[in-house]
């Protein structure tokens, strides 16, 4: 009987370690697994990020970052329709998450609901309200409603809080050339195009 209890306790114990280590292995790799996504990305290897976002979920699905991180790179891959649906399953586990709503309303605008993207910076402005780069792209999703008043009005404001912002010099341009004021579109174009020289293909996706 004796050596019946000792196999027990050494079996106990063997699953208990397990599962700590388990425990432990779980709080770091999902750390780990987020950089590594994160880094993956931004080598543009989409397809190892989101399997890294895939085993995030799989240990915790309730991951805002994760599903984040993972509409992001859908987004990148023009699955607009898929990134909106992750970024709406991590602001239903944060609210709070700016980026997401940032991020829901670039996806919005390429699928052209222009109303919805400018609700989803209107959230995003109320958590972080001095974020130009916001209000330059709610000025273009105002722009191509139709919304002149109140797409120039965030072009400015987006010029306030960052002087040298080129998206919104660009936006400012798009204003005058479709309220044809054709001398103030070539300023603002000339402007963007010497804050941005490199990447002004960039400003043709709005």
């Amino acid at each position: 009987m004796k050596g019946y209890y000792l196999t027990i306790g050494f079996f106990e114990m063997d699953w208990l370690l397990k599962d700590i280590a388990k425990s432990l292995v779980k709080g770091i790799s999902v750390e780990f697994l987020l950089n590594r996504a994160g880094t993956k990305s931004q080598q543009h290897d989409y397809k190892g990020a989101i399997e890294d976002c895939n085993q995030i979920l799989s240990i915790n699905p309730n991951n805002a970052d994760a599903y984040c991180l993972r509409g992001l790179i859908l987004a990148n891959l023009r699955q607009d329709q898929s990134a909106i649906q992750d970024y709406t399953q991590a602001l239903r586990i944060n609210p709070n998450l700016a980026a997401a709503y940032f991020n829901r309303g670039i996806s919005r605008t390429e699928i052209r609901d222009y109303q919805g993207a400018i609700e989803d910076y209107n959230q995003s402005i109320n958590i972080n309200p001095n974020t130009a780069f916001i209000y330059s792209k709610r000025g273009l999703s105002f722009l191509n409603m139709g919304n002149y008043k109140n797409a120039i009005q965030d072009f400015q404001q987006a010029i306030l809080l960052e002087p040298k912002l080129p998206s919104a010099y660009y936006g400012k341009a798009l204003f005058y050339l479709y309220t044809k004021i054709y001398s103030e579109a070539i300023v603002n174009f000339n402007l963007a195009i010497e804050l941005y020289p490199n990447y002004i293909d960039t400003f043709l996706v709005h």
